[in-house]
């Protein structure tokens, strides 16, 4: 976790005296190791730094080539340090330092535009080739690593954090209607748009290529949708996704000091631990580990037993915190300093948990995210099932798994029998279905003007070509917009922290063998992330392993609206002065999550959660951004 700044003008105009370094002061916190800049003419670049490899130790940014005819800026890491290295050796590159910056500078001057694909890591990095005259930009698969960009009239911006482009006078601050919707409406869909107008972000798994007069944004990869796995065992799967974890495991074990491991008490996080400590008992590699979690005691919701189970079978430094309801000043804090959208109530309450981290001197932070996205098991599986005459085995995946039998006949209805009707049928249905699936809280003027369902049919419309419909659905799940959003908010809360977090389970060696596997070794009941538990035997305690219990955080809403102001703060939206909301329709949202007499939220309030709390967050936002000084400047 580092940061980045950069300001290209294509017309050869010099760049303001200061502004590179007002960008990265913006940005301070994240380069706690030291801020330096690259400053000729008409281009500027900025880099804070955050050590926290060996390597890094050997690395000093801005870098350059011999002539300096390339400049680089990253944030990031390269996971697959060891292949990378050998490959540029062997085609004859000069390696001047161990350091990632170097790999990828070295990248692109030998493969140019490819350079990004032959990296697998969390990164974003910005690069400037005075011969093409050129920006070059590269976002890592899962958007780990946050890149956000504006482009003027012949000039453009880059910046690791979106507050920081603010700091050039030139960026308007308007609001991006069709975004500030998707949020409202708790269906963010878009990757590469941000909540105001003008300003993008660089989509995971994308590149971008700048010159006067054009920027073009392209994908640089997308897994082969047409193929699945096929393995003559169930344990010769089990045995590729082992070796790929620890391959996975071991590159994030890289660092200058102690490594933390964030674990709840579910199988993905565990799993991680399992596997890391059970590598450096092996002598495979060598770093202290300890264990952090949020624990909820006397709630339902509470996975104590289940942590201390974990760090009891492997004599871990364990380290409990109990979660934290924060306060309004912790969302306005967070809106008025980045000017984005806050967090939400279950991530905030890991704030003391990643104080104790900062305050236990350790950088590095290994999650289990990614779980849930790629090995859980979708219900389009049943659809599958049934295109290939597997009756019994389609049943045995509704009637076994949970739910009433009008959950389970409407899963087979929506699931297993629409996926399979003629595109044309399906496509009517879909629209008949969104006019009753309407967003009463949002006012239909915000519909209108923000082509809301337009946005969210066309994410869903076809392209390419997956092997199956479980593959689609795991696809689409993994690389949606709230995975997007979500990865830069917590990049940017641990990064206010002096934390990197890694998270192996995002490694695109990982995600595209999950997206190759048949679909029964992702959900086989009674048992979602069917492969994982059995990638996990030996590591974890079998009630762990084997529990089939999902817990919900959801539970924590209600607490939070509550210390927000409740009813009264919700009756007081400035998103209802403005005419974005039906502000009588969050109000009876509201009342619904905070008159909730059981701790589920499947109990009838669950549906409520994210609209109420997106209300909340939207109207902070627009608070804090200084766009309403006076009035509604958006009519």
């Amino acid at each position: 976790m580092s940061g980045i700044a950069g300001i290209i003008h294509f017309d050869g105009k010099p760049v303001e005296p200061g502004l590179i370094e007002k960008m990265t002061s913006a940005m301070a916190h994240r380069g706690p190791d030291g801020i330096h800049h690259w400053v000729k003419g008409s281009v500027a670049l900025g880099q804070c730094m955050l050590r926290t490899t060996p390597e890094s130790l050997e690395e000093t940014q801005p870098l350059t080539n011999e002539d300096e005819s390339l400049v680089l800026v990253m944030d990031g890491r390269v996971d697959n340090w060891e292949e990378l290295r050998r490959e540029l050796l062997a085609r004859g590159a000069v390696l001047r330092n161990r350091s990632d910056a170097e790999l990828v500078l070295r990248a692109y001057e030998t493969w140019g535009d490819e350079a990004a694909d032959r990296i697998v890591g969390d990164f974003a990095f910005a690069l400037r080739d005075e011969r093409r005259q050129t920006l070059f930009c590269g976002r890592d698969v899962m958007g780990v690593r946050p890149l956000y960009f504006y482009c003027g009239d012949q000039f453009i911006l880059v910046a690791s954090e979106m507050h920081a482009l603010f700091q050039d006078s030139r960026i308007p601050r308007e609001p991006n209607l069709g975004m500030v919707a998707e949020y409202l409406a708790a269906q963010v869909v878009s990757r590469g748009e941000t909540l105001f107008k003008g300003i993008q972000r660089l989509e995971p798994g994308h590149r971008l290529t700048a010159r006067a007069g054009t920027v073009v944004t392209a994908p640089y990869w997308r897994p082969d949708f047409g193929w699945i796995l096929h393995y003559r065992s169930e344990d010769d799967y089990v045995d590729h996704l082992i070796e790929l974890m620890k391959c996975a495991i071991a590159s994030r074990l890289r660092s200058t000091g102690p490594v933390g491991v964030r674990m709840s008490g579910g199988v993905d996080s565990t799993t991680v631990f399992g596997l890391a400590r059970s590598m450096i008992a092996a002598g495979e590699v060598d770093v202290a580990t300890e264990t952090f979690s949020t624990v909820f005691p006397g709630e339902d919701c509470d996975e104590s037993h289940y942590i201390q189970s974990m760090d009891a079978l492997w004599g871990a430094t364990a380290n409990l915190v109990e979660r934290w309801i924060a306060p309004p000043e912790h969302y306005s804090a967070h809106a008025r300093f980045y000017l984005d959208c806050p967090d939400s109530p279950n991530g905030a309450m890991n704030t003391p948990l990643k104080d104790r981290v900062t305050d236990n001197g350790i950088r590095v932070l290994l999650t289990g995210a990614g779980g849930d996205e790629w090995f859980w098991g979708r219900d389009r599986l049943i659809a599958d099932l049934i295109k290939g005459l597997r009756f019994m085995a389609a049943s045995g995946l509704i009637w076994r798994d949970k739910g009433t039998l009008r959950q389970k006949t409407a899963t087979l209805l929506r699931s297993g029998l629409m996926p399979l009707l003629p595109a044309g049928i399906d496509a009517r249905l879909r629209r008949l279905r969104k006019r009753r699936l309407l967003f009463p809280w949002v006012t239909q003027e915000l519909l209108r003007s923000s082509s809301l369902e337009d946005r969210i049919a066309a994410s869903n419309a076809g392209g390419a070509r997956f092997a199956s419909f479980d593959q689609e659905a795991v696809y689409r799940t993994g690389t949606n917009g709230w995975m997007a959003v979500n990865a830069e908010i917590e990049d940017l809360t641990s990064a206010r922290h002096g934390i990197e977090q890694r998270h192996p389970l995002w490694d695109r060696r990982i995600i595209e063998f999950a997206l190759a596997i048949p679909g029964m070794l992702r959900w086989r009941p009674p048992y979602h992330k069917y492969i994982l538990r059995q990638a996990a035997r030996g590591f974890l305690p079998e009630a762990l392993r084997l529990r089939q219990d999902k817990t919900s955080f959801d539970s924590i809403f209600p607490a939070a609206i509550k210390a927000q102001g409740g009813q009264k703060r919700m009756g007081a939206l400035l998103l209802a002065a403005v005419g974005w909301v039906d502000g009588q329709e969050v109000e009876r949202m509201t009342a619904k999550v905070l008159s909730a007499k059981s701790a589920s939220p499947v109990a009838g309030w669950g549906g409520y959660i994210w609209p109420v709390w997106m209300a909340y967050a939207i109207d902070v936002w627009l608070r804090e951004s200084g766009m309403v000084p006076h009035g509604d400047p958006f009519r």
